[in-house]
């Protein structure tokens, strides 16, 4: 052996990035969508804003379809799911309550309903709403294929309305004095059914608005079924 081999000091190797847990970086990414938008989330991106590196984030989410399966289902798990807190409802309480609480989860995340637009979600949160929302409807006396069609449309009017706010679309004041100036410049003598309406100083409403008055009518239909009416 040459010498002064064994002299040598040790060389070290650098540690490396420190191990980030998976649900760290999936409030990440939603902390990027909630303020940033959609189009600002990329694994670079996310990477930056947890001073960590991409490859450290692909070990946890082998793709950007896998890490947005994530987002989906952590806002999922802000709904409540409890048995315990739909016993005493009636099924249509229970459907109420499930509906309001997912709308919400995404009102509060503006941008994550559009997500659905591409992936269907597919997580354990995900999986708990869609079980719950069956049993509600099951143990309230409705087919399993009913039920389940019930839940599908329940779904895809919760996404119809809450991707609205990822678009941007809330009804504003703005919005609702430009629908005014289009009313009041039309020739309402050719279209009586807006004039009545007109004439009843309807304006539109919030988005929230229309989605419990959408909700109610679906439960209404609902109930004439269930009730064989």
């Amino acid at each position: 052996m040459p010498a002064g081999v064994d002299d040598a000091p040790a060389v070290r190797r650098s540690p490396g990035r420190p191990p980030i847990a998976s649900a760290r970086i999936v409030d990440a990414a939603l902390q990027v969508i909630d303020e940033q938008g959609l189009d600002s989330l990329s694994m670079r991106s996310l990477a930056k804003h947890l001073n960590s590196s991409t490859a450290t984030l692909y070990r946890h989410f082998p793709t950007r379809a896998a890490l947005v399966q994530g987002v989906i289902d952590r806002v999922m798990g802000e709904v409540d799911v409890d048995a315990a807190n739909f016993r005493a409802l009636t099924w249509r309480q229970g459907c109420e309550k499930i509906s309001l609480d997912i709308f919400e989860a995404f009102g509060r995340h503006r941008q994550t309903a559009l997500l659905l637009a591409d992936h269907t979600p597919i997580g354990p949160n995900a999986a708990a709403v869609r079980e719950r929302t069956l049993a509600v409807l099951i143990d309230g006396g409705f087919d399993v294929k009913v039920a389940a069609r019930t839940g599908a449309m329940l779904a895809h009017l919760i996404l119809g309305f809450a991707s609205q706010y990822g678009g941007e679309r809330e009804t504003t004041a703005a919005d609702r004095e430009t629908f005014r100036k289009a009313i009041h410049g039309m020739d309402l003598s050719q279209f009586p059914a807006t004039a009545a309406v007109r004439r009843a100083r309807w304006l539109p409403t919030t988005v929230d608005q229309e989605f419990q008055f959408a909700l109610q009518l679906l439960l209404d239909g609902l109930g004439l079924m269930r009730s064989g009416g």
